[in-house]
């Protein structure tokens, strides 16, 4: 199942208009969030980073859709329409491993309908079409795209967004639930890491690295294990995270910060991959919520009768596979409801 870590956060009703906020007189325009994309340089990279930002505006146009394609259906946004005026809390967002920042956009759109800036990145090397799994174990170069992403909101690189940088929650999905973790002060064990690999058991993360011989023992240690706490963290969200056996207990315990982690599947279906379930008795103040009736591929987007066809044909994983499952429209739903209520909890808090 190499694509349970190559692809990888209200109602339903919220999802189904998400795009789509207040409805103007005028037939097809609408108050939509705003959708900016922009490059930033950082000195860990060699090229530019492509960041997608997602913001509250309240300019009534006729939205734009993005990111649909033969696979996935897009999301409604105004393309760099004028932020909404007042300050905005902020969530950077990880997408996950064989992903894209874009990929997020339903959750991402839905966020800041509720006025919340997101901000994702694109992290090169483990994302769509760059994927190598001799990258994956880096999770300090994802850790560092996130930081320069907030740096450039901060300092204004992605335009005039008035962000709150006293309210800002690290959330990701699968190897971005990992990084979000690890920027809220997480710390990863090397060892501990090829303990978790050397087990027994199905790890479809670990399974797809050994099937390209990464060599473990090769994992530079002082990066893997070094902090990439970003002070300007104030709480984390993680989906389906990764990597939660390689973290270690003192690590855990020193997260002074609060933590909500979700969970596509319920205890019996989950696959020990992406368990976070058992850091509630390791973190101070973590809270973990069960979606039943869904996978781990149930955080991407929904697929069209193409793309459903198109990946059956793949054989194993299909990605748009929802047999036995609730529908993703549903699933998508009790994620933002629990994760809106979190951040929105948290943000008060802070406020």
């Amino acid at each position: 199942m190499r694509h349970m870590m190559t692809l990888g956060i209200c109602t339903a009703a919220t999802v189904a208009g998400a795009a789509m906020v207040l409805a103007s007189d005028t037939q097809n325009e609408v108050v939509a969030q705003g959708y900016t994309v922009q490059s930033i340089t950082a000195p860990h990279r060699d090229a530019p980073i492509e960041v997608h930002v997602w913001y509250p505006t309240d300019i009534t146009a006729a939205p734009e859709t993005f990111a649909e394609n033969a696979l996935f259906d897009g999301f409604e946004a105004q393309l760099d329409a004028p932020a909404l005026s007042g300050e905005h809390p902020v969530a950077i967002f990880s997408h996950g491993s064989g992903g894209k920042a874009v990929q997020t956009g339903w959750f991402a759109s839905a966020m800041a309908a509720q006025g919340t800036i997101v901000v994702s990145t694109n992290h090169q090397g483990t994302m769509s079409r760059d994927s190598d799994p001799h990258q994956t174990p880096m999770l300090w170069q994802r850790t560092r795209d996130l930081t320069a992403a907030l740096d450039a909101l901060e300092t204004g690189a992605l335009g005039d967004l008035s962000a709150d940088m006293d309210r800002v929650a690290a959330v990701g999905f699968s190897l971005g639930g990992a990084a979000a973790l690890s920027l809220g002060g997480a710390a990863l064990s090397k060892d501990a890491f090829i303990r978790y690999c050397a087990q027994p058991m199905e790890k479809p993360d670990c399974d797809w690295m050994n099937a390209a011989s990464v060599d473990f023992d090769a994992i530079d240690a002082t990066l893997y294990e070094a902090d990439w706490t970003d002070p300007r963290i104030d709480a984390v969200l993680a989906i389906d995270p990764a990597l939660t056996q390689a973290m270690t207990a003192d690590g855990l315990a020193a997260m002074d910060l609060p933590v909500m982690t979700i969970g596509l599947g319920t205890a019996d279906t989950i696959p020990f991959a992406v368990d976070a379930s058992h850091l509630g008795t390791k973190l101070p103040d973590a809270a973990h919520v069960w979606i039943p009736e869904a996978a781990h591929f149930s955080f991407l987007p929904t697929c069209g009768i193409i793309g459903k066809a198109a990946t059956a044909l793949m054989g194993d994983d299909n990605i748009c596979s929802d047999w036995g499952l609730r529908h993703r429209d549903v699933i998508h739903g009790e994620v933002l409801d629990a994760a809106g209520q979190f951040l929105a909890d948290v943000f008060a808090e802070d406020a």
